[in-house]
């Protein structure tokens, strides 16, 4: 008996430390008032799977169970994103296709269970599906559109690091027109042309250009757009000495002193800096020195100033890179 009491005791111990307690049903909290422990009973009660009404909250066709009473007394109240899809009652109305693709259908329903001064909301986020096509037009450019994906158009490629030629067909496999515009067609033309710009002329290791396809049959027509990285040429040895060149100003070269007021030493550089861009390494081009006068100033950028009394000395400078 003392052996099955203190094991007894024991299980009392651990229980009662475990931290958070959970009542079962048909107890209360007796921190809890009445209203709160009504509103926890149907913010409970209140499951997803009751709202959807034996639906997928992805593929929402029929209406919602959104009432405005639950069991233990509570008032509930609803909100909708877009009330023109789902009603604050649970209605639904589905759209077309072509007011489907804009935002995908989606709503979020929030509803506020509250009794006397307590009160929880609940939310769901669901998609209701577009109706069927209403003629051929219709179904023919609806079935262009969904075949018309990124992936075909990008012909393989990424969004972010176009390199090679888009495909950009003008005709569907379901017989609608397609017609194309492009925000840069110097770097992709209407028939997916791509023209990779050069990095030495822009200094830009890539472009952003926005496409837009317009799919139509009949007096049916649907849009679709998509932004594009298209990534530079890396610039050639000839370009990375000519970027280098221009990085070379006088700025850089006379540190701090102006060319016909030189008192401090020079900055004569013998490496021009190094980038690191999306394909790869460029710069670090050797520059060799030479100086018209290097008792005034040497080639290692050491200043001599002359003696007073001998006046100005003109130098020339020369860097080969």
């Amino acid at each position: 008996m003392r052996k099955s009491f203190s094991l007894l005791l024991v299980f009392m111990i651990l229980f009662t430390s475990a931290g958070n307690f959970t009542f079962a049903e048909g107890m209360e909290d007796p921190e809890l008032t009445g209203d709160e422990t009504a509103v926890n009973a149907d913010f409970n009660w209140l499951i997803d799977e009751l709202i959807l009404n034996e639906q997928f909250s992805y593929s929402i066709t029929d209406n919602l169970y959104m009432p405005d009473k639950g069991p233990n007394g509570c008032s509930i109240t609803w909100e909708s994103s877009n009330e023109d899809l789902i009603t604050t009652d649970g209605i639904v109305n589905r759209p077309t296709y072509f007011e489907f693709i804009k935002d995908y259908g989606y709503v979020l329903i929030t509803a506020t269970i509250s009794k006397g001064e307590a009160s929880r909301q609940k939310s769901l986020g669901v998609h209701v599906m577009p109706l069927p096509p209403a003629n051929e037009d219709e179904e023919a450019v609806i079935a262009d559109y969904d075949w018309l994906t990124d992936w075909i158009i990008m012909n393989g490629q990424m969004y972010g690091s176009i390199t090679d030629d888009l495909y950009m067909p003008d005709e569907g496999p379901n017989g609608s027109s397609i017609t194309w515009e492009s925000s840069d067609e110097d770097v992709i033309a209407t028939d997916g042309t791509v023209n990779r710009p050069l990095f030495s002329e822009t200094m830009e290791e890539y472009v952003y250009v926005t496409i837009k396809a317009t799919i139509s049959k009949g007096e049916v027509s649907l849009q679709k757009t998509l932004q594009l990285r298209v990534i530079a040429y890396p610039p050639a040895i000839e370009e990375e000495i000519a970027i280098a060149k221009a990085w070379l100003t006088y700025d850089v070269v006379l540190n701090g002193n102006r060319a016909d007021d030189v008192k401090t030493d020079l900055n004569l550089v013998t490496e021009t800096p190094w980038y690191y861009i999306e394909f790869g390494y460029y710069g670090d081009c050797l520059v060799t020195w030479e100086s018209s006068d290097p008792g005034i100033i040497a080639v290692d950028d050491t200043v001599n100033r002359p003696q007073k009394n001998t006046g100005y000395r003109e130098v020339t400078l020369t860097a080969t890179i």
